[in-house]
């Protein structure tokens, strides 16, 4: 799971706990003005990654972390339990998106757009 937080124009995704490790990555933060939209739940989660691992690690049904190379760009993953993942797609990165779990989807989701849309100066959540 991964941390979110909000402010001074910035969206930061803290990955947490043991997926430190095996992300090989403890942090995205990109400028919100780079974050094109968020999504909660996508479907491509339930299938997991495509492409190859760089690095990153995918078991089918348990874990998808790392940063996964596909046709369109690399895209950085943390997932456990995919019904409670969002997708965040990005521009003017050197990620074209971002998949990961959280507490609460839609509240993320929702304060991410509220940010997006300049009506909150910070957040932080699970």
């Amino acid at each position: 799971m991964v941390r979110v937080a909000i402010g001074q124009g910035r969206l930061v995704i803290e990955v947490e706990g043991l997926d430190r490790f095996l992300a090989m990555r403890h942090r995205v933060d990109v400028p919100l003005e780079h974050v094109v939209w968020v999504q909660p739940r996508p479907d491509e989660a339930y299938n997991g990654p495509t492409g190859t691992r760089v690095p990153g690690g995918h078991v089918p049904g348990l874990v998808s972390t790392g940063t996964f190379r596909g046709t369109d760009g690399d895209v950085f993953w943390d997932v456990h339990d995919p019904g409670k993942s969002i997708a965040i797609g990005l521009r003017d990165e050197p990620l074209v998106g971002i998949v990961v779990e959280v507490d609460d989807p839609d509240r993320v989701e929702r304060a991410i757009v509220r940010a997006l849309r300049g009506e909150q100066a910070g957040t932080e959540s699970s």
